[in-house]
C-alpha cells in the first residue's frame, strides 16, 4: 500500500483493487488512515470482511499480523536489532512475506521471513544492494531458530 492512497475517501477503490491480488501489505499507520479508525482489532475485523487472500499488516517493532478469512496470526519482530536506518524496512518485510507465500510457507513462516528481512535491512544505512550468500545463510538460520521458539522446541 502506498500512503498516498491510504485515505478513507479512497477506501472503495482500494478495496476493489486489493480484492484482485494475493497478498495485501499495509502498515498500521496506512490502515488507520484508510479505515479512519485507530483500533487495530476493528481494522483487522474489517480487513477480514474483504475478499482478500492474505493481508500482511505491519506494526513496526511490535511485529506483524497475517490475516486470512479463517486465521489471524501474530508474528514478532526480530529482537535485539541495532537500527541504523529504517529506509526500506516495510518494503523488505513485504518482500520476505511474498517469497514465503510463493514457496507455500505457513503464515507464521511467511511473517517471520518478513520480520527477518526487515531486520537485516534496517541494520544498515540505506537499502541493501542485494542479499549475498552469507546474508541468506544468516536469515535461514534465524528463521529456523525463531520457528523452533514458536514450536516450543527450544
Amino acid at each position: 500500500m502506498n500512503s498516498d492512497s491510504a485515505h478513507i475517501e479512497l477506501i472503495n477503490q482500494v478495496k476493489k483493487i486489493v480484492e484482485n491480488i494475493d497478498v495485501f501489505s499495509i502498515n498500521k499507520h496506512e490502515a488507520q488512515s484508510l479505515f479512519g479508525e485507530s483500533d487495530l482489532e476493528v481494522i483487522m475485523k474489517r480487513l477480514k470482511e474483504w475478499n482478500i487472500n492474505t493481508v500482511f499488516l505491519r506494526v513496526g517493532s511490535e511485529g506483524a499480523y497475517l490475516i486470512t478469512k479463517k486465521n489471524t496470526v501474530k508474528v514478532s519482530s526480530v529482537k535485539n536489532v541495532k537500527v541504523v536506518d529504517v529506509t526500506g524496512g516495510g518494503n523488505s518485510s513485504s518482500a520476505g512475506v511474498l517469497i514465503g507465500y510463493c514457496e507455500n510457507r505457513s503464515l507464521v513462516e511467511m511473517g517471520l521471513m518478513g520480520s527477518i528481512s526487515a531486520a537485516i535491512c534496517i541494520e544498515q544505512e540505506g537499502t541493501p544492494a542485494k542479499f549475498d550468500q552469507s546474508t541468506r545463510k544468516k536469515a535461514e538460520e534465524l528463521l529456523q531458530k525463531m520457528m523452533e521458539k514458536v514450536n516450543g522446541d527450544d
